[in-house]
């Protein structure tokens, strides 16, 4: 008897499990309930005030495609672009927010996972991030934190190259404070009426109408669509020099078969193969 067990993305999509054996033989596979995954970000150069930055997006999962994304800023502003963990940072996301509810939270944690953007008053940061293939309908989420007295105005592509609409991305915004204690060391003193920004889907800005420093301000998406490309343009809507946070997630399950062989029969070699609905093979075992 041979057991699968592999990593597959998304739940949500159907995925055909075969298996190719000398001799006929049933397979059965289930999957687990699904669970969100935080990637693992790399920056170039890291942790600096550069005008331009590049790195990688890797989610480890099988069936989620990585990511490679640049930082363009319009002026050399001496601000920095930095990766960090969310106990560095002091933000996270728990699993009382829109976000943690469906990807898990995604701290306390001593793992690199948000990419912190800085400009100064005169600057737009492009952030764009391109995709292997693109991502299935339903299975990437993003965040932004911090939007207060600056805004971000977030685009992109599907599948077929046309733009995404902004009823596509799927946005709710929320504060990050407004949450169940232990809440996110940046949160200490921050108490209700929490400030929340908003999203305008057809513009595709999130933004804080009151324009005053605060704690905790997010937006969180879930494209449903599936999505080739990201871009994130953020800037201050004042004299200071604000940041933002910004998180990606997917979601994955474990999906177990067993192979049976009939009473009687030969226990010859098998071959199982995983397969995405368009038919590419995700795994082999």
């Amino acid at each position: 008897m041979n057991r699968l067990r592999n990593r597959l993305l998304p739940l949500s999509i159907p995925v055909l499990v075969l298996a190719t054996v000398l001799a006929g033989s049933p397979v059965g596979a289930a999957p687990a309930a699904p669970v969100g995954v935080y990637p693992a970000w790399t920056l170039t150069p890291e942790d600096t005030a550069a005008q331009n930055h590049s790195g990688t997006i890797d989610f480890g999962v099988i069936g989620m495609p990585d990511a490679s994304y640049t930082i363009d800023k319009t002026n050399d502003d001496g601000e920095d672009a930095e990766l960090l963990t969310s106990d560095d940072s002091g933000d996270w996301l728990t699993a009382d927010t829109p976000f943690g509810a469906v990807f898990g939270a995604s701290g306390p944690s001593t793992t690199t996972q948000l990419l912190k953007t800085r400009v100064d008053e005169d600057t737009t940061a492009t952030t764009t991030i391109t995709f292997a293939t693109p991502v299935p309908a339903n299975t990437l989420g993003f965040a932004v934190a911090d939007i207060d007295v600056d805004q971000v105005i977030i685009t992109g592509t599907t599948a077929d190259g046309s733009a995404v609409t902004g009823a596509q991305l799927a946005g709710t915004t929320f504060n990050f404070c407004d949450v169940a204690a232990p809440k996110p060391d940046n949160c200490d003193g921050v108490d209700a009426p929490y400030a929340v920004p908003t999203w305008n889907p057809a513009t595709g800005t999130v933004s804080d109408p009151a324009d005053e420093d605060s704690d905790g301000a997010s937006a969180s998406f879930r494209p449903t669509v599936a999505i080739s490309s990201l871009t994130f343009a953020f800037s201050s809507v004042d004299s200071s020099s604000p940041s933002y946070r910004l998180w990606f997630a997917a979601l994955s399950s474990s999906v177990t078969g067993t192979v049976a062989f009939p009473a009687g029969a030969p226990k010859v070699p098998v071959t199982v193969n995983l397969l995405g609905t368009d038919g590419s093979t995700l795994a082999t075992t």
